[in-house]
């Protein structure tokens, strides 16, 4: 569990990471790189670089925890981090848009108390979408993350959200504490467009990755 918050260091923890699977670039012609929403486009295409010029791998696809947690093509995900929570809405597996949290320090405060809870953020982040896709988003919440898992926490949620919405609006809140399914499933069903190929590398160089991973 390494993040790559250091550009410096990233060439060195991606070298530990394939040393201690046991594999190498030859092992791993292609590979899905999951990050968190909120990723600087210089971060991504650094990345880019690292993996294609650095590792000479022959394709790699950058994504999101969120995005791969999803179970279906729309929804709202909650991705609960360690210090700032995300609710991310996704429409056809694309990213509508990102809405980032810092929650206090208190795990008893930070869901639903404060000056703005989970279920007004959820609330506050689908209106912010179209109109459209509200009963797409509401009707298929996942939460993700370490305290996602937390006895209650999904029950609470649809329980608060439905107390503030029409009869007739539909409500389901779902847990997915392991992303690795969603990831692996990701990566067999990819369309071929959205894998960043040496080709593509060294035609239009790193930023490509803004155009294929999305």
């Amino acid at each position: 569990n390494s993040t790559l918050d250091d550009k410096n260091d990233v060439a060195g923890k991606v070298a530990k990471a394939l040393e201690w699977l046991g594999l190498s670039a030859a092992h791993l012609p292609f590979v899905v790189l999951l990050h968190k929403p909120r990723l600087d486009p210089s971060r991504k295409e650094h990345l880019t670089t690292l993996l294609l010029q650095g590792f000479q791998l022959q394709g790699v696809n950058l994504t999101t925890h969120t995005q791969v947690a999803l179970t279906g093509h729309t929804g709202l995900v909650i991705d609960i981090g360690h210090t700032s929570t995300y609710l991310v809405p996704v429409f056809e597996d694309m990213v509508e848009g990102r809405r980032e949290d810092d929650w206090p320090a208190s795990i008893s405060d930070v869901f639903f108390q404060g000056s703005v809870d989970l279920a007004m953020a959820v609330r506050a982040c689908v209106k912010h979408c179209d109109p459209f896709l509200h009963p797409a988003l509401f009707g298929n919440i996942v939460l993700t993350g370490g305290a996602a898992a937390l006895p209650g926490l999904a029950d609470r949620l649809k329980m608060e959200l439905l107390a503030n919405s029409t009869p007739a609006q539909e409500v389901h809140v779902q847990v997915v504490t392991n992303v690795f399914d969603g990831a692996a499933s990701h990566a067999k069903n990819l369309s071929p467009y959205k894998w960043v190929l040496q080709e593509d590398f060294r035609l239009h160089g790193a930023r490509i990755v803004h155009a294929k991973c999305f």
